[in-house]
């Protein structure tokens, strides 16, 4: 329940009103910070050690680096989060097309990995050659939807990372699909949490790793991030009540 202002829960940077928790209920798509929200305690739970491996970047800060400012404001952005240091990053997206002022009305994750932790040439939705690293990988729950924002970000991000022209490869995961027009968001959650939970027990994830994600689950996703909210925001108002 929100507070006179319509806040239900700050959680580090990330404010929470009202209007997001709806999101969760009413059938619609998720909005910017409930996946801030979930993505970041997923991090949170992960060992001291690791924690300090993997990062992720805000999607209004994507949006704002994928065409709104010059390469020299972008990176300077970046390096405010001293990105270079992690292995793993994770970049909710939700972006428009190209040459699109709009924002995206679709959900996906592209993922950057500095070493061979996310998958080798085993594996059974890896590349038929052996992947290269650093690289970038693409996790979408309608197809390649957003196959070509993933490319265009990618390669922004390459020379970023790489500091020159270079272009890091992208790969396009196999994972599950959603079934109706607004879980994308879900979803995306649902892929943040999987590869965090493969890097916590220091494997590469294979289809079983993302096995237990199903329509189901889904559904039931939306309330347990509602209920974690919600218990998260009366600790907090018990605690600022002392």
């Amino acid at each position: 329940m929100s507070d006179e202002t319509g806040i239900v829960l700050t959680y580090e940077y990330t404010t929470i009103y009202q209007d997001a928790c709806d999101s969760l209920t009413n059938r619609s798509c998720l909005t910017d910070p409930i996946l801030e929200f979930s993505i970041q305690f997923a991090i949170d739970q992960l060992p001291d050690a690791l924690k300090q491996q993997v990062s992720f970047i805000w999607p209004s800060l994507l949006f704002l680096l994928d065409g709104s400012v010059d390469e020299e404001t972008s990176n300077s952005q970046l390096d405010s989060n001293n990105l270079k240091s992690f292995r793993l990053i994770l970049f909710p997206m939700c972006l428009p097309e190209e040459n699109d002022q709009t924002s995206g009305d679709h959900w996906s994750l592209l993922l950057f990995c500095k070493d061979q932790f996310i998958f080798d040439s085993t594996v059974p939705f890896a590349p038929a050659k052996s992947p290269s690293f650093p690289c970038f990988c693409h996790l979408d729950s309608v197809g390649r939807s957003h196959a070509a924002i993933a490319s265009r970000v990618s390669k922004r991000l390459s020379a970023y990372f790489s500091g020159k022209d270079d272009s890091y490869p992208l790969y396009s995961l196999e994972v599950p699909q959603q079934t109706n027009g607004y879980d994308c968001g879900v979803y995306t959650i649902a892929f943040s949490e999987a590869i965090l939970d493969a890097f916590r027990n220091r494997t590469n994830p294979t289809k079983a790793t993302f096995s237990k994600i199903t329509p189901t689950s889904i559904t039931q996703k939306r309330t347990q991030i509602l209920d974690l909210i919600n218990s998260l925001s009366e600790a907090q108002k018990h605690t600022q009540s002392k």
